[in-house]
């Protein structure tokens, strides 16, 4: 029932009984006049006037006691007006739970009261709840029906959801009961606010609490919070595990607790620095080490980031701690390992500078007397030709042969050395125009062999043009020597494209060879024909090799005996 319905109900029940009881007295008081004027001994006219004066009073009555409505009636809209006009809502029920006064706010937070007719229990008819919404408040409970019983509640925080409210309402409630005159008991009223926005807020501020508390709490490193006095007022798990404190010896503590004897003073004093400008930074930027100290005395290495917070409306740093003690180690690992390299390359670096000697040796002290050998061997054979037994012209051309293959195998060595300890110089080289001079360079050398070449317009890569044309020279020499017992030697030199890089070929008709000694092809001093059907070292494929994966590169080869050999290489 609305408060207008309320005040309107009661004025009206008012004016009936009193209109009622006039009308009882007027009539009582003209049927006592009446009764006067028939036995009355005093004239007629008298009984007239006190009957005229006895309606002038009745009727001064009616307008009076009509006024006095009017009155109350303008008093009514004015308290009704007042009512309806509050924020809060206001609910007054009876004795029987029956409500008596429903202002509008109270109907547009929780919906309408029921009806006298209805007697529906109130939390039910309202769909009332305690504030984890789950749990309903019973009748016996609500704030309302305990101030019948004199019992007062004070902001208890209630929830509302029912039909015509299905979103649902937290509201504030205050009751207490309302006495007569005589201090009874006769209505409970009750008072509340929507605190929904608020609520909801809170519980939004309680997640975030909740979140950063988790975070907090089981983070990966120790982090401690520390007030404006500089004492300790939050720590973490890993806080108590790095240090070897509890929290209650820690809590309330100055922060000077984790830190050396030795440095204590300074750091209050960069403690009292920070405050005055805090921010977001890493402790020790300068270049100072951290040391902190556990509760057995032991002290470790600490990498620090400080933040300015605020908890509980007070401001407070927070610090996060960790343990560079593993790091610490590693660096000095590092440092370590890398004056070991600087040595190792120190000695590389002799190594290399008498590597460079004994090549100097070999290329000048070797093949003086190689060259010496040779030129005695050719001489004899040249002057004494017509003289020497075929036994001793034999065994001369042997020392001739082994000589220059000596030779050979010391130029062989002397290109291994240079190729090993030279570094790729890059730059873009076309490879097509390489092979056409080498190829060119052996119809020269091999002017008995007919060569017939099929080479691509171009293959351009990025590398150095010295190693790549010994590479080539390598491959195009080992092609035309294979295929020498052929009428013709074809030589094939073409690229395969690729989606990363292209895959070049060197395709002959040689002798070829069985793939079961393929791995040894690359291997130093290998060789898969007898020096008698093939000259060579076994050094050509071994450097070939060797600049191939110098350029990032790979190379390998297919082959069937009799069918001859393709060899694919990617750089």
């Amino acid at each position: 029932m609305t408060t207008k319905q309320v005040l309107n109900q009661n004025l009206t029940k008012s004016r009936t009984f009193i209109f009622v009881a006039l009308g009882v007295l007027i009539v009582s008081e003209a049927l006592v006049a009446w009764i006067g004027w028939n036995n009355s001994s005093y004239p007629n006219f008298y009984n007239f006037i006190f009957l005229v004066l006895l309606i002038l009073i009745s009727i001064f009555s009616v307008l009076l006691i009509n006024a006095l409505f009017k009155k109350m009636s303008s008093q009514s809209i004015l308290l009704e007006n007042v009512l309806d006009s509050m924020s809060d809502g206001i609910v007054v029920v009876d004795q029987n739970s029956n409500f008596i006064l429903f202002n509008k706010a109270a109907e547009e937070m929780i919906g309408s009261s029921p009806s006298y007719k209805e007697k529906k229990n109130i939390s039910e008819h309202f769909g009332v709840f305690y504030a984890d919404r789950t749990s309903r408040v019973s009748e016996n409970e609500l704030p309302v029906v305990k101030a019948l019983h004199g019992i007062e509640t004070k902001n208890l925080e209630l929830f509302i959801c029912n039909e015509q409210k299905p979103e649902g309402i937290f509201l504030n409630v205050n009751a207490k009961p309302l006495r007569d005159e005589n201090g009874v008991k006769r209505q409970g009223i009750a008072t509340f606010q929507d605190i929904t926005e608020k609520f909801n807020l809170n519980e939004e501020l309680k997640k975030k609490e909740r979140l950063f508390y988790g975070l907090f709490e089981f983070a990966p490193d120790a982090i401690i919070s520390v007030n404006e006095n500089g004492k300790i007022n939050l720590i973490n798990s890993q806080a108590e595990i790095l240090f070897g404190y509890s929290r209650t010896e820690l809590l309330n503590k100055e922060i000077e607790i984790l830190i050396p004897e030795k440095y204590r003073n300074r750091h209050a004093q960069h403690r009292s620095n920070y405050q005055k400008d805090p921010k977001v930074r890493p402790m020790g930027a300068s270049g100072l080490s951290l040391v902190g100290r556990k509760k057995d005395g032991a002290e470790f290495p600490l990498a620090i980031t400080l933040g300015p917070v605020s908890l509980e409306n007070q401001s407070a740093t927070l610090a996060v701690i960790r343990d560079i003690t593993a790091e610490k180690q590693s660096e000095e690992t590092i440092k370590n390992l890398n004056a070991e390299l600087e040595s190792k390359l120190q000695e590389l670096e002799y190594v290399n500078k008498e590597l460079k000697a004994f090549s100097y040796s070999v290329s000048h002290d070797l093949r003086a007397p190689l060259r010496s050998m040779i030129a005695f061997s050719k001489g004899i054979l040249e002057e004494n030709q017509s003289i020497l037994p075929d036994e001793a012209k034999r065994k001369l051309n042997k020392v001739l042969a082994a000589s220059e293959r000596m030779g050979s195998l010391v130029d062989a060595l002397l290109t291994l050395a240079q190729i090993s300890r030279q570094e790729p110089k890059y730059e873009d080289v076309d490879l097509a125009p390489i092979v056409r001079t080498i190829i060119t360079d052996l119809e020269a050398e091999f002017p008995d062999l007919k060569i017939e070449a099929q080479i691509i317009a171009t293959a351009e890569v990025r590398g150095d043009p010295d190693l790549l044309y010994i590479m080539l020279k390598n491959l195009l020499t080992n092609a035309t020597k294979f295929s020498s017992k052929k009428d013709v030697v074809r030589i094939e030199f073409g690229v395969i494209p690729g989606p990363d890089k292209n895959t070049y070929f060197i395709k002959d008709n040689g002798a070829g060879f069985e793939m079961s000694y393929a791995k040894n092809l690359f291997q130093d001093f290998e060789r898969l024909h007898h020096a008698s059907e093939f000259e060579g070292t076994g050094i050509g494929l071994s450097s070939t090799r060797r600049i191939i994966e110098k350029h990032g590169g790979k190379i390998w080869a297919e082959s069937k005996p009799g069918e001859g050999a393709i060899f694919y290489f990617q750089i």
